[in-house]
């Protein structure tokens, strides 16, 4: 049984939280993130009627709903725990579907050469030594992501209350702690409903709890 089946839907979690799709660093490109996502898809033996929906999901929209689809579908730019990092090592250098035990011999006990081993060790090494030497990143999306995502925002709003609030944010030095300030309600200089609600939106799309 293929290890990599999709979570069931709870609080953000990724349809395919095991698998890291890289953002913040990479190629930004919205044909480069497409590439990686069905290629990651491709390489964990996914069907190749699951890279197609992700495919058609992610090109329903426009920059921010792409972003916004793989960070349904993936686990992007978070700490990955270290069973599923062993775990995707054994499945790309061994061969190995899984690191669960299954009580059988034919399941538990595997033949591999030493060089794919010795590939398999490397890599376990680079995790560490990576991990160590990085911080680890927001649990749901990193800053640097909310603020790129906040800036397609501003450029695709449908609404002029959305790209107001979206293009103002985005433009102060804290665009985080603006956005949530248009968003609070319960303050006595409350700007209108319209903004907030947009705010309140935004912040949703962006993964925060507007009570954050």
């Amino acid at each position: 049984m293929n290890q990599f089946q999709p979570s069931q839907p709870s609080n953000f979690a990724p349809r395919y939280p095991m698998l890291h799709l890289r953002l913040v660093g990479e190629d930004g490109n919205a044909f480069a993130i497409l590439g990686r996502a069905s290629k990651l898809l491709r390489d964990h033996r996914l069907d190749k009627d699951v890279v197609d929906q992700f495919l058609a999901e992610a090109r329903t929209g426009d920059y921010a709903h792409l972003l916004e689809t793989c960070q349904n579908w993936f686990a992007c730019d978070q700490a990955l725990s270290p069973d599923a990092i062993l775990a995707d090592i054994a499945l790309q250098h061994l061969d190995i579907e899984t690191l669960e035990t299954q009580n059988r011999d034919g399941l538990d006990f595997h033949e591999v050469s030493v060089w794919s081993l010795n590939e398999a060790l490397l890599r376990a090494f680079e995790a560490g030594k990576s991990a160590a030497e990085t911080p680890v990143a927001d649990n749901r999306v990193t800053s640097d992501l909310r603020i790129d995502l906040l800036e397609q925002i501003a450029q695709t709003a449908k609404t002029d209350a959305e790209r107001f609030v979206a293009h103002t944010s985005w433009t102060t030095e804290d665009p985080m702690a603006t956005l949530r300030a248009f968003a609070d309600t319960s303050a006595s200089n409350a700007l209108t409903p319209q903004l907030a609600k947009a705010a309140q939106d935004i912040l949703r799309r962006l993964r925060i709890d507007d009570t954050a």
